[in-house]
């Protein structure tokens, strides 16, 4: 039997688990979305449903084991059991991960030694992985809501809300399994493994309709989607630094990367302010209202690593082109040498072009380099042909490029490095063929430029309609929260509104062809935008104002709170003063009222306020 009937509580405080059992959990789904990430980065369309994919697996995961342990964890070893099963089905999902894509869940057909019939074995063996783990997971959800069953079997008012999840969790679980089992269809696979989710979601979004509906603790279920959010942002914050670092001490840093570090800063501080300023657990929802909330977390914590993951990748899209153009100027000269015969222009850079290159892993150095290329030009013997030593040197410079930033370049990238370093680089002595040749390994040479950071560019599109959709979807948690209450609070809530639509309609911007020409040009205003180094400093502009926006609301609101109370006087009856310390407040007519409760501008929080 409840301990609270009314607040539906089943555990007393001394009966709950401790929350360093529950922190332990949530740093798990961190540990594991950590991994995928460094897996699998997000250039594009593509990787961004790849990314999305497995979010939603483990966010499920955790969101449906939080439901039952702010309902039903108790402090015990049966428990602790169940957490340890948990943690260690959640660590097989992050462990068997590392090859997952839904469009690769089929084994090769045959025993085909090929690069890509390994890709498809390790896509395969991947999503079995996934698969499994999910359904074990559901099999120990299962126990414990079988084991709250039979501790309540003489308390039925709550019937419903303890039968249908471990239902539901079982169908789901069988429908995984099966999909793991599956040989024949790669659709048939997805599709079966994904109705058992979405049917566990819409079963949790149809119990509140239910009558004798249990709804969880609210400020025990607002501290751990709140401390999921902030793990979220520490992790995020922990590939921003990596990536910085990797910035600063990098191949082709500026000085306007001092500038992207201090626009990050101040988004992830805005990030902060926007999700927990003036922030209540204690704030009671409608059954309803309470269960949208839960669930629009979702494309919440979504937007919130699409906006970290874009921050990074924008910093390094700027440091690695500033790094390509130093390359590129320096492999023209080197050209111009070739063909006038003279290497001045070549020598001159020879010291920077060495400091730089050492911290690459390639190999010759750029000085041994120069010196095969000068004996190649200027010996007539030699049957190595110098242009092709260069286009072939300078496709290893942008693979080391990708590789120190951890940029994780698309196939099509990598299968034009490989046709480059398959050229033939031995000289043909007619001139009229080695000409040819020279126009032809050129036109190969900036195709490859113009892929390379066609690839980059793609990993910067989705920043600023993620940085709009992150307020977006906040400002309808505010909502289904609480109703701002008087014209400040709902002045603060439009404003964040309609600066989340306009950053998310800047996402038009990248509308048309997203191709980058080997100079860097193209039509899409947003990638002119980010090649002005503008793409950080308009989302973190657009969140500074609205942060003092907000306060400049706060004082105003003081202020008129403060006018409406009338001065403090001396209080006296008929039988004369009580004395010199006794006063009151004098007010107006309109502050005689009790109290009312407003929502302070930071996140829908109600506070006492005598103004509305």
């Amino acid at each position: 039997m409840p301990v609270d009937s009314k607040e539906q509580r089943w555990l007393t405080k001394a009966q709950r688990a401790p929350q360093w059992l529950d922190l332990l959990y949530d740093l798990v789904i961190i540990a594991v979305l950590t991994v995928f990430t460094v897996n699998h980065e997000i250039t594009g369309g593509p990787s961004t449903l790849v990314y999305f994919s497995y979010f939603v697996i483990i966010w499920w995961v955790w969101a449906s084991q939080v439901l039952y342990d702010v309902r039903f964890e108790a402090n015990d070893w049966v428990h602790r059991l169940f957490k340890f099963c948990q943690l260690g089905t959640f660590a097989f999902l992050g462990v068997t991960a590392q090859s997952f894509d839904p469009s690769n869940v089929l084994p090769p057909e045959s025993a085909v030694e090929s690069s890509e019939a390994a890709q498809q074995s390790l896509g395969a063996s991947a999503w079995t992985g996934v698969a499994t783990s999910y359904a074990a997971g559901r099999l120990f959800l299962i126990l414990e809501y079988v084991l709250v069953l039979i501790t309540t079997r003489h308390y039925k008012r709550h019937l419903p809300s303890l039968l249908v999840p471990p239902i539901v969790a079982f169908i789901s679980g069988v429908l995984w399994a099966i999909s793991a089992s599956m040989t024949g269809n790669a659709a048939a696979k997805v599709a079966c493994a994904y109705s058992g989710l979405g049917l566990e979601v819409e079963a949790t979004l149809m119990l509140p309709l239910m009558p004798q509906y249990m709804r969880a603790p609210p400020e025990m279920i607002s501290e751990r989607f709140g401390a999921l959010s902030l793990i979220i942002i520490g992790e995020g914050i922990i590939g921003i630094i990596r990536s910085f670092s990797a910035v600063m001490a990098g191949f082709g840093f500026s000085s306007v990367a001092y500038g992207q570090c201090f626009c990050a800063l101040v988004i992830i501080t805005s990030l902060w302010y926007f999700l927990f300023d003036g922030f209540n657990v204690e704030i009671r929802m409608g059954r309803k209202r309470g269960l949208l909330w839960i669930i629009f977390h979702f494309p919440l914590h979504f937007s919130i690593l699409l906006v970290l993951i874009g921050m990074r990748n924008t910093a390094t899209f700027g440091n690695i082109t500033h790094a390509l153009d130093i390359v590129n100027q320096n492999m023209l000269s080197l050209f111009a040498d070739i063909d006038e015969n003279n290497f001045n222009h070549t020598s001159a850079g020879l010291q920077y072009m060495s400091i730089q290159l050492g911290k690459l892993s390639i190999t010759p150095s750029w000085p041994e380099e120069i010196r095969n290329i000068l004996d190649e030009a200027s010996n007539p013997n030699s049957t190595q042909d110098p242009v092709v030593d260069v286009i072939q040197y300078q496709v290893q410079i942008y693979i080391g490029i990708a590789a120190y930033y951890d940029v994780q370049l698309s196939d099509d990238v990598l299968h034009s490095a490989e046709v480059i370093n398959s050229l033939n680089g031995t000289r043909n002595p007619d001139s009229s063929t080695w000409n040819a040749t020279y126009d032809e390994y050129v036109a190969l040479g900036n195709e490859f430029d113009q892929e390379y950071q066609t690839d980059l560019g793609n990993g910067v599109l989705f920043f600023l309609p993620s940085a709009g959709g992150f307020l977006f979807v906040l400002s309808i948690l505010h909502l289904l929260r609480s109703l701002p209450l008087g014209g400040y609070m709902w002045a603060s809530w439009t404003s964040r509104l309609v600066g989340g639509i306009g950053l998310g309609l800047l996402g038009l911007l990248d509308l048309g062809d997203k191709t980058l020409n080997e100079d860097m040009t193209s039509p899409i205003f947003v990638y002119r935008l980010q090649q002005r180094n503008w793409m950080l400093p308009v989302v973190a502009i657009v969140y500074a104002v609205l942060i003092i926006f907000d306060s400049l609301l706060m004082v105003l609101a003081d202020r008129q709170a403060r006018h409406r109370r009338g001065p403090v006087i001396p209080h006296t009856d008929q039988a004369g003063p009580r004395g010199a310390n006794s006063s009151v407040e004098a007010r107006g007519p309109e502050c005689s009222a009790p109290h009312e409760e407003t929502v302070l501008p930071g996140s829908g929080t109600r506070v006492k306020s005598d103004y509305s």
